[in-house]
């Protein structure tokens, strides 16, 4: 596993039973998810239906919704995916991380308002 993904999987799992808050924003579109981190998984090499999470990715495993636009909604099968093609993390830290993919930029925080 490369040396940039174990850093996010590793700040993922001490995130574990916490709730997180993540910013998506992929060109001009903003997508805000709440989730109440369960499990974090490594999928190798995945070719998916819609093209859109082929490769590999990390799942976020945990109840929790995303917001896009106006509209939140529950997220499907209770997970999220995070392709990991082109990875680079700006800012690791106790708090949060700020990453960069080939198709989006990410931020991830511990979400103090909805602990629970």
């Amino acid at each position: 596993m490369d040396t940039t993904v174990k850093t996010l999987m590793d700040w993922l799992q001490g995130q574990t039973n916490s709730s997180l808050f993540i910013q998506k924003k992929e060109d001009e579109d903003l997508d805000q998810v709440r989730l109440q981190l369960r499990e974090v998984g490594y999928r190798p090499d995945y070719r998916s239906i819609d093209g859109y999470t082929d490769g590999t990715a990390l799942v976020l495993h945990g109840n929790g919704s995303i917001r896009t636009g106006h509209v939140e909604e529950p997220l499907p099968q209770d997970s999220y995916v995070i392709p990991l093609s082109g990875l680079a993390i700006s800012k690791a830290a106790d708090n949060g991380v700020i990453m960069q993919t080939d198709r989006a930029h990410y931020s991830l925080s511990v979400d103090n308002d909805n602990r629970r």
